[in-house]
């Protein structure tokens, strides 16, 4: 066999060299991807088919909530479990020694990755460039960055010798190198179990979930008559999937493969059986997504959240003045501030595309920014409103990592249906100001927000006293479906001052007189002193009844002027009655019924407060 020359060999392998990198650099690849990761998720792709000579470009940029990307180059051999472990016990070693976790972060990522990088030029897009060694397989992570948790959705771009990629604008060639490794992402899979007592129905509200994923439910009775039905329905209330329909068994079971993305998918848990019987008792559902083992009542709860939680919403009301109390009507008015707090993934932004930390909105600007966006807030309505709600001034809040505050001012009238005027004027009264969320409650639940709520302590409303204040959280009910409801509740009492001094004091100034005419001797004017005497409790009658509302039942005070009334009409008949017996000439009787009815006058009236006070308080 002849030998072929060195130099003949050399030229080959120079040529060949040459080759490979020209058809390496020769092709040109660009991938878009889209994705969502939550606060501690990771996303790990494999990049497939690459040559020695490529030229690898990766930008990543947040698209939504507070996500900064942070992207990571590593051998497709790379053990990620063992260096996460690493990762962490460097971690625990940098602290416990006073050292800076992220400078010991970025030795290790320099020592186990092949590239990586944070930001990019000051702002928090992530980029890299690599030159790729020698062909095969390479893995991509794609998570937050450094030093703090951030979650929200973003933009991968991947490209083979395309350098445009860098600029965050490059077009995709249709071609696909890269593709998510969901397994190893821990992306996918997640169980959650809920326990709680049913009576009636119980919504569960789902993440959104990606095509081919599978949900799982499994329900089971703990205790009672329950016979569980499960129900999967979509964002418009249609029926995906339902076990246990007639309530045979105690417990129910249910699959459902997502055909596409979707959100606000609800798991409706009932114990009401279509003859509309109610059965009730505790219970226990495991959910869960690509976890079969569901379905045998089995799986521990972990990996990816899988229910949506409702919003917890912190409200309080500061209350700065009573306006009117209007007891005929039975409304009262009120000039108050109300403030919520909330924190909403949602509404969360990237502070180096704002340049800020917080943004600041009226009323009307954010709810058009929400709905222009296809977002919600815990929008709300007053309960006992009367008429509009006159709000003078407002302002929303957001900060980056989705922190929200509402502030709002309002002036407006609202029904008292609890008024109780039995014990009139020395009743105590209950207020409320009921405050009911817009939206269902597996949406927004309300929670007091601690230490705000109060009093004013001068209200400008000079007849009551507020005499005690408290605040509590409700169930209530809205379009048939079930919201959070807040109740600002005082009570107050009355100033007594004025009833007092203008109408007490001239009632007894009234009575002690009419108790003197009977130490006149001259009847006939007797008669005309108890007339007019009468005729004046009737006008004071109609001058108080004024203040209140024509009630069903009688006041303290109705029943005080009652029996004032009744004894000043028997004191009238006394005095015709004497005077009749003095026109007979029966002076000895007169007289002894004159020295009984100076003693009984004040005996009957004492008698008819304790009366009139047993009844009002019994």
């Amino acid at each position: 066999m002849q030998r072929i020359p060195g130099f003949v060999l050399l030229l080959f392998l120079i040529l060949t060299f040459l080759v490979g990198s020209a058809s390496a650099q020769g092709r040109v690849m660009v991938q878009d991807i889209t994705g969502h990761l939550e606060e501690r998720d990771n996303a790990l792709y494999t990049l497939s088919g690459l040559l020695r000579g490529d030229s690898l470009y990766v930008y990543v940029k947040g698209t939504s909530g507070t996500f900064d990307p942070m992207v990571i180059l590593f051998k497709s051999s790379t053990d990620f479990e063992k260096i996460r472990e690493l990762f962490v016990e460097k971690i625990k070693e940098a602290v416990a020694g006073g050292e800076d976790p992220i400078a010991a972060s970025r030795d290790l990522l320099n020592k186990f990755s092949l590239a990586w990088n944070d930001d990019l030029d000051g702002n928090y897009d992530s980029a890299l460039r690599f030159k790729i060694p020698a062909d095969g397989n390479y893995m991509l992570l794609v998570r937050s960055a450094l030093g703090y948790r951030t979650f929200g959705s973003y933009r991968l771009l991947l490209g083979l010798n395309a350098p445009e990629i860098l600029t965050g604008r490059a077009t995709p060639t249709g071609d696909r190198f890269a593709s998510l490794n969901r397994i190893a992402s821990h992306l996918g899979k997640g169980i959650e179990e809920v326990k709680g007592t049913l009576k009636g129905k119980r919504y569960l509200r789902i993440k959104g979930i990606h095509p081919g994923d599978t949900l799982y439910v499994y329900v089971e009775a703990l205790s009672g008559n329950l016979r569980p039905m499960v129900r999967l329905q979509d964002f418009g209330g249609k029926a995906l999937a339902i076990a246990n329909l007639k309530g045979e068994s105690a417990t129910a079971a249910l699959k459902y493969r997502f055909p596409r993305y979707m959100r606000n998918c609800m798991v409706m848990v009932s114990g009401t059986l279509r003859d509309k019987t109610v059965m009730t008792g505790d219970y226990r559902v495991l959910i869960g997504v690509n976890a079969p083992e569901i379905l045998e009542g089995k799986g521990e709860a972990g990996g990816n959240p899988v229910l949506e939680r409702p919003v917890p919403v912190k409200i309080g009301i500061k209350m700065q003045q009573i306006s009117n109390v209007n007891q005929r009507s039975e409304n009262f008015g009120v000039v108050a501030t109300l403030m919520m707090k909330w924190e909403d993934p949602g509404l969360a932004f990237r502070p180096d595309a704002a340049q800020t930390q917080a943004q600041v909105y009226t009323r009307e600007s954010f709810t058009r920014k929400l709905n222009e966006e296809g977002k919600l807030w815990p929008d709300f309505s007053i309960y006992n409103q009367q008429g509009n709600r006159w709000i003078q001034n407002s302002a929303a809040v957001v900060f980056a990592d989705g922190r929200a505050l509402y502030l709002e001012r309002f002036t407006v009238t609202l029904q008292a249906p609890d008024f109780d005027f039995r014990k009139f004027p020395f009743d105590k009264q209950s207020f409320f100001i009921r405050v009911d969320s817009l939206f269902p409650s597996w949406f927004f639940v309300f929670k007091d927000l601690e230490g705000f709520s109060e009093a004013g302590k001068q209200l400008g409303e000079e007849e009551w006293i507020v005499t005690g204040l408290d605040t509590s959280i409700e169930r209530a009910e809205l379009a048939e479906r079930p919201v959070s409801r807040f109740d600002f509740h005082f009570k107050a009492k009355r100033h007594l001052t004025y009833y007092a001094f203008r109408i007490f004091l001239p009632l007894l100034i009234i009575i002690v007189v009419s108790w003197i005419i009977f130490f006149l001797r001259d009847y006939t004017k007797r008669v005309d002193a108890s007339g007019a005497n009468l005729l004046l409790f009737i006008a004071f009658n109609f001058a108080i009844s004024n203040d209140l509302p024509r009630l069903g039942y009688m006041t303290f005070l109705d029943m005080l002027l009652a029996a004032v009334f009744v004894v000043t009409a028997l004191m009238l008949i006394l005095a015709v009655l004497i005077r009749r017996l003095v026109s007979d000439g029966r002076d000895l009787l007169v007289n002894r019924i004159d020295r009984y009815v100076i003693w009984f006058y004040p005996f009957a009236y004492v008698v008819g407060l304790l009366i009139v006070t047993l009844l009002a308080y019994r």
